[in-house]
């Protein structure tokens, strides 16, 4: 037999195009290229033999056809892989879900893999995976939706469990627009990013399917209609993370309006109309307090304040902050000049006259918050505070205090607070928040009032406000560590619809965010507080998924940064400011 040389081991196409082939198993990559079905290589049996006669690859391909047979006959019973669909992966924690395209959907790796797999005529066998939507459910039940519990605290979205559980709910808007927030928060943990475009499509489903209920009366004044648009502002709250605000309010305000709708006892009918109620009233009150919309009017207050009393003493802590939005109002108002430009206004002997009544009603407001504080405090609402550093595990070691404060799990030095459940924790530092707002209206009426000569500083007045709005902030600085490492515990845990208390729980996150903001923002936190407050809301937008805290924490640190360059807080400007700067 004449020697003819090595056999080539290039694919039946590329010999017969007589090019170089790359010999890329399963399939030739010029092949793909070239847009051709690769008809394979073959064997290396095949490749050793000199004597190529016809009873020769006979033999050959005997024992090769029986393994072919042999192989489509046990995948027979599987699916076929569809051209498009989501492969979700489970990564080493239990919380962070990875989901990658397949076959033809966006990156070439995938189209490349699902043409190899069609051409080599192979069938992958399924894995045992559970649906993306469930998983979004499952993940927003642990998270967000708390039962209520006996004693002072209250639920978070339990109604959606009843309302979603009704016969006729998927005829109405709730579901889709539950899909959509259970999957932006989904999205919102690290590794879960693409999940995002899915979120951001069951968004726009559920907008259109809001207005079309909303053309009628009597959908309007459905439960189901209220709490798709509570879930539309909740999905802006979690979702939006270049402007946070302007979607929140815009669906909040459409909240507030449904309820207008009703009568007395139309919002009393129902557990899930009084719970989406004072929902709605506490987003109100934060959405006035921060000042996120304009100044609200002392009618509307009036009326969210007397309906759906259920606890007291809470009830109190929500009317002064309520009179805070009021006060902070009026101070905008009388201190403005009007002319948009943030100038001060003309002082004039009525105008300081009213500055100083102003005053006097802030300064009244602030003694009752902190009475109620004090009360609630010696009742056992509060623990008192502890300063060992290992209290509740989240004081830091010595070894651990080398850490730059904006990685730091409790503040340096600090006290820390431990509170009946998050409900008491919340109340809390929403009425400390109170406290340091008020405590800047006075302090600023003081400062316009004594002008650009005077100092106010030395006045009787401004050196309460100033110690309630120091005390205030150290406050909500020594709660921080508790909703931040809170997992639930022996009585609340249970009370979740599902999920293992092993990551912080996002109701916790959300429940702190706003009194963050407004500390991290006031002049009696120092610089080092400031950085420690940018820090704790930068860790729960990329560890907890809430997009806002994100804007807020940005927020921050330019105003931090802005009082380095100008010199007013040199001991804020420590070594790293520089780089946050830039990311700023």
């Amino acid at each position: 037999m004449v020697n003819t040389g090595h056999p080539s081991r290039a694919c039946d196409l590329c010999k017969t195009r007589r090019i170089r082939c790359d010999q890329t198993r399963p399939s030739c990559w010029k092949c793909i290229r070239a847009k051709r079905t690769c008809p394979g290589y073959r064997d290396a049996f095949e490749l050793n033999l000199r004597d190529e006669t016809a009873a020769t690859i006979r033999k050959a391909h005997a024992p090769r056809k029986g393994r072919l047979a042999a192989e489509s006959t046990s995948s027979a019973t599987f699916p076929p892989p569809k051209p498009k669909g989501l492969c979700v992966r489970q990564s080493s924690s239990r919380d962070v879900v990875a989901v990658t395209a397949t076959a033809t959907d966006c990156s070439t790796s995938g189209k490349t893999l699902g043409y190899c797999l069609e051409t080599a005529g192979t069938r992958l066998p399924p894995t045992l995976q559970t649906p993306l939507d469930q998983q979004a459910t499952c993940f927003f039940f642990s998270h967000y939706v708390l039962k209520p519990t006996q004693g002072p605290g209250r639920g978070l979205f339990t109604f959606l469990l009843s309302l979603l559980s009704r016969p006729d709910a998927k005829s109405t808007p709730l579901p889709t627009a539950f899909a959509a927030t259970a999957l932006a928060a989904l999205a919102g943990r690290p590794n879960s990013r693409s999940i995002l475009p899915y979120a951001a499509a069951c968004y726009s489903h559920a907008i259109n399917k809001v207005n079309c209920a909303l053309q009628s009366k009597e959908e309007s004044l459905k439960d189901t209609s209220l709490a798709s648009v509570i879930m539309l502002s909740t999905y802006e709250g979690l979702a939006a993370s270049e402007d946070p605000f302007t979607g929140w309010s815009s669906h909040l305000n459409g909240a507030k309006a449904l309820i207008r709708l009703r009568t007395p006892e139309q919002i009393r009918a129902s557990p899930e109309g009084v719970e989406m109620f004072e929902f709605v009233r506490s987003m109100m009150v934060r959405q006035y307090m921060f000042g996120f919309i304009g100044s609200p009017s002392r009618e509307e207050l009036v009326w969210w304040g007397s309906h759906c009393v259920m606890d007291m003493v809470g009830h109190a802590a929500l009317l002064l902050n309520m009179k805070t939005t009021l006060l902070r109002a009026d101070a905008d108002r009388l201190l403005d000049s009007g002319s948009g430009g943030g100038s001060p206004a003309v002082r004039t002997p009525e105008r300081i006259e009213a500055v100083m009544a102003l005053v006097r009603r802030a300064q009244a407001v602030l003694d009752e918050l902190g009475r109620w504080v004090q009360q609630q405090t010696q009742g056992g609402a509060k623990a008192q505070p502890a300063f060992g550093k290992a209290e509740a595990g989240c004081a830091a070691d010595d070894a651990a205090e080398l850490r730059p404060l904006e990685h730091a799990v409790a503040f340096p030095g600090g006290r820390l607070f431990r509170f009946a459940n998050v409900w008491v924790a919340a109340k809390h530092v929403n009425t400390d928040a109170s406290r340091v707002l008020l405590a800047g209206i006075v302090t600023r009426c003081l400062a316009w009032v004594s002008g650009p000569g005077g100092d106010a500083t030395r006045t009787t007045e401004w050196r309460a406000a100033a110690a309630a709005g120091t005390d205030a902030v150290e406050n909500v600085v020594a709660a921080v560590p508790y909703f931040l490492a809170w997992t639930g515990d022996l009585v609340t845990t249970p009370l979740f619809p599902c999920g293992t208390p092993e990551t912080p729980k996002g109701f916790a996150g959300i429940s702190c965010l706003y009194p963050l903001f407004a500390t991290a923002l006031s002049p009696f936190a120092t610089p080092r507080q400031k950085r420690y407050l940018y820090g704790r809301l930068n860790w729960i937008s990329e560890s907890m998924g809430i997009k806002p805290a994100g804007a807020f924490a940005s927020c921050i640190w330019k105003r931090l940064c802005q009082s380095c360059r100008e010199g007013s807080d040199p001991s804020g400007c420590e070594p790293g400011a520089d780089q946050y700067d830039v990311m700023a």
